[in-house]
Formats: structure tokens, sequence, C-alpha cells
């Protein structure tokens, strides 16, 4: 019984990580409004990232 509670505690603390994760902001586009830019994410018509 202890080993399915310490594999849920396990999964519940994966699955918070996976999602901050996914919520982290871009560093690069914070530094550049501190700054005072404007920060533009370019996409190309292939779907890449200029």
């Amino acid at each position: 019984m202890r080993k399915k509670s310490e594999i849920a505690v396990l999964l519940a603390l994966a699955m918070l990580l996976a999602v901050s994760v996914n919520a982290m902001p871009n560093p690069s586009a914070g530094y550049c409004t501190d700054l005072g830019y404007d920060y533009i994410e370019i996409k190309e018509e292939d779907g890449s990232e200029a």
C-alpha cells in the first residue's frame, strides 16, 4: 500500500512540473520588453519561426 501512495505522489509531482514548464514565458521576450522594445514572433509559411 505504501508503494502505491509513493507512486501516486511522484505522479502528481511530475504532472505539476510538466504544467509549469509549459507555462514558462520566453526569457528573451521579457528582456526585450523590459528594455522598452517590442517583441514580435514571426512565423514563416512552413511553420518555422524566424
